[in-house]
């Protein structure tokens, strides 16, 4: 594979209460198990779902004021040009009456400054709700659609089913897919909100992304002569016509999109590929961390993780402002330090005197454990950040002190997103503020 991606910071934000900020502190997280009541909560900043439109644009949106009841919350828009300035930002109400619980599942720009959004909302009686509209750039509606949720049964019109993102490729199409209770996909007029086509097709399918006008890719599973495989699979919704993509990988089950030479890109573990239009591997990235060094604006990338006997090492990157690479640099970890042993270290941060700071082996019960290493690749101090209480209940109180002060979160896979040039977009958040680090290829 040639092909090669540089890191660019693409834009940044920084937390406080003036306009072009973002007035969000750190939080406190929820046990993902449910079960475990740590005595002290882990806090972490918040990471943001970024969007696209055909400008390149940048769209983040968040809710104001941070964690409050649907009564006095509105979510605020912020919208950023292809170099990072900032454009404008709007504040979307509920409008709607007697809701004691709102939620944006997904929003998509209409390419025209405006806005779709996917919602659920549930009134004082508890009735779920689900609601389909569109947005003016002031923030007005255009239109609207909603039912009672309803999961049983598939019925676009009315819309029941399972909806959890939407599709707006350009400026005259809305998807609005299902994987449940049936594969489905349905589109509605842009002016209106009226139903227009309802496409559906057998067997299982996954995450679904839009290439040229009127198709759409997603993978499929296949059992024949070749034996068993992932497959992509390109559906024209006019016509029903579709054909099959063999890939050289088989991780297709969320796909980040297409771009405007029909490169697809599905998000792989812990990073992201590029795969030709006839599914050869060009390009694979893998995201151990970023970290944008806030007194130069150098990036740092965790891009590798090799498992030795002895010991797990991390590759990391370094690149200058201009996306020009500086330098690779090697971290090895003792395994016999290690909390969990196969746990996959990540770059949390690198100072103003170039020491690099790993953390590995938090998890729901305990802190994990962090290691700081000079540029050399020399290890200095090795900090255990876990600790209970004297009922042995798990305290985070060291993670919240040493951890959070310095920390650079990356968003998941399942963030990326992907222009139509083929660049890839990365929402992380640190001490500073909100940041986007774009990956950028060296030739197309």
């Amino acid at each position: 594979m040639s092909l090669t991606y540089s890191p660019y910071l693409a834009f940044s934000v920084p937390w406080g209460s003036d306009a072009g900020s973002i007035p969000h502190i750190a939080y406190e997280t929820v046990s993902l198990s449910g079960m475990v009541m740590p005595a002290s909560k882990r806090r972490i900043r918040p990471l943001y779902a970024i969007r696209l439109d055909q400008q390149r644009n940048l769209h983040v949106l968040f809710d104001v004021p941070q964690g409050a009841a649907p009564a006095e919350r509105q979510y605020r828009l912020m919208r950023f040009d292809n170099q990072g300035n900032f454009i404008n930002q709007l504040d979307i109400s509920i409008e709607a009456q007697n809701i004691r619980m709102w939620h944006i599942v997904d929003f998509q720009p209409d390419h025209q400054d405006g806005l779709y959004l996917l919602e659920v909302l549930e009134t004082n009686q508890g009735e779920m709700v689900h609601r389909l509209r569109r947005l003016n750039p002031l923030g007005d509606e255009l239109w609207t659609r909603t039912a009672p949720l309803n999961y049983r049964e598939l019925d676009f019109e009315n819309l029941a089913g399972k909806f959890e993102y939407l599709i707006v490729p350009d400026q005259d199409t809305l998807f609005l897919p299902t994987r449940y209770p049936e594969q489905g996909l349905g589109r509605f007029d842009v002016s209106t909100g009226k139903l227009i086509s309802v496409h559906k097709w057998d067997g299982p399918s996954t995450r679904i992304t839009a290439g040229l006008p009127n198709e759409v890719y997603y993978s499929g599973f296949v059992d024949d002569a070749l034996g068993q495989r992932y497959v992509l699979v390109r559906q024209n919704v006019i016509s029903g016509y579709r054909s099959i993509i063999e890939s050289e990988i088989q991780a297709l089950q969320d796909l980040a999109g297409v771009d405007a030479f029909g490169n697809i890109y599905p998000r792989i573990f812990e990073g992201i590929a590029r795969l030709s239009a006839t599914g050869e591997l060009e390009w694979q990235g893998h995201v151990y961390g970023v970290v944008a060094r806030a007194d130069d604006n150098h990036l740092f990338v965790g891009s590798r993780v090799d498992r030795e006997e002895t010991t797990i090492n991390l590759e990391v990157e370094h690149y200058d402002n201009s996306g020009n690479k500086l330098e690779t640099l090697h971290f090895e970890l003792p395994r016999e330090q290690l909390p969990i042993p196969e746990d996959i270290p990540r770059l949390v941060a690198v100072d103003s005197k170039s020491m690099f700071y790993l953390h590995t082996g938090e998890t729901d019960r305990q802190g994990g454990t962090m290691f700081v290493f000079t540029s050399e690749g020399h290890l200095q101090t090795i900090l255990p950040l876990n600790e209970t209480d004297s009922s042995g209940q798990p305290l985070f109180d060291k993670v919240n002190q040493h951890l959070l002060p310095i920390e650079s979160r990356v968003g998941s896979p399942s963030m990326f997103e992907v222009d139509q040039l083929g660049n890839v977009y990365i929402p992380l958040s640190d001490p500073e503020g909100f940041k986007v680090v774009r990956l950028q290829p060296n030739n197309k």
